[in-house]
């Protein structure tokens, strides 16, 4: 990359997971970029498991992906030896070491944020707050154009032979449904988070009791009772789903994710003594 001061060629290949149409785009673009410079980069788009598979076998030189850090935006999952990030062998002890500092000295980050720009390990890029991670003077003014190229909703680019992009039309490409919602459920708007404030009926029973001049002797009690389990919701605020229903009961709880509701059921008790 002459325009880098390297002697000899630096090509490569990214990975990126096909299941979402905006991130192989994003990833096309940063490829461009880094193409733009002198370097040699070809984007290799695979399905969810062979992206995964390849991600933990190591068979990239560069990959694109999408992840949620903790809210205190702890980065030890990319370099300890067995963090969940840990994809291509990162394991640093320094980058450990700077990792825990940041979080027990008040957020003090830039030890940290200085190391990761100077060795390159990974480049967050935060398309949430439209920002691109970056070393100082890179930009003297913020905008889209610089880290990728905002794209209306339901159209897709118009690339003359040479790659360049001339325009938009709309979008005629079918995308599988179950794709398509694996992707949205894991990238919640705010207009999909509800109050989940509900008032439901658990249980209804209704009994009678037989009286005891209509037995006879040998009984000596008889009550019927028709119960129903979970029969209606009397108010809720989210739409469409039982608001009981759970991704599951330990980290997945106020998630839906195509959860079961709540299961209704009706039954006859018939209580008989002798």
């Amino acid at each position: 990359v002459p325009s880098k001061g390297y002697s000899v060629p630096v090509e490569g290949t990214m990975i990126v997971c096909s299941s979402s149409y905006i991130r192989v785009q994003a990833a096309t673009e940063v490829a461009r970029m880094l193409n733009s410079l002198g370097f040699n980069i070809t984007v290799k788009s695979m399905e969810y498991t062979e992206y995964k598979q390849a991600l933990l076998q190591g068979n990239f030189d560069l990959y694109y992906g999408e992840v949620r850090l903790s809210p205190n935006f702890d980065l030890s999952p990319f370099f300890g030896a067995t963090g969940t990030l840990n994809y291509g062998d990162l394991s640093d002890s320094t980058m450990m070491n700077l990792c825990s500092m940041a979080l027990v000295n008040s957020g003090n980050t830039y030890n940290l944020y200085k190391r990761v720009c100077e060795r390159g390990y990974i480049t967050p890029i935060l398309f949430k707050s439209y920002a691109l991670y970056t070393t100082r003077g890179v930009r003297p003014q913020p905008g889209l154009d610089f880290a990728y190229i905002a794209v209306d909703n339901g159209v897709i680019e118009v690339k003359d032979d040479a790659g360049n992009v001339t325009g938009y039309r709309a979008n005629d490409i079918a995308v599988n449904p179950e794709t398509y919602w694996f992707d949205v459920s894991r990238n919640t708007p705010l207009p999909f988070i509800y109050d989940n404030s509900y008032v439901k009926c658990r249980e209804i029973t209704l009994a009678y009791t037989v009286p005891q001049g209509a037995l006879g002797k040998a009984v000596k009690g008889l009550t019927v009772s028709f119960v129903a389990r979970n029969p209606f919701i009397v108010w809720k605020n989210i739409p469409n789903i039982d608001p009981d229903s759970n991704f599951n009961n330990t980290t997945g709880m106020g998630l839906e994710y195509g959860s079961l509701p709540s299961r209704k059921s009706y039954g006859l008790n018939v209580n008989l003594k002798f």
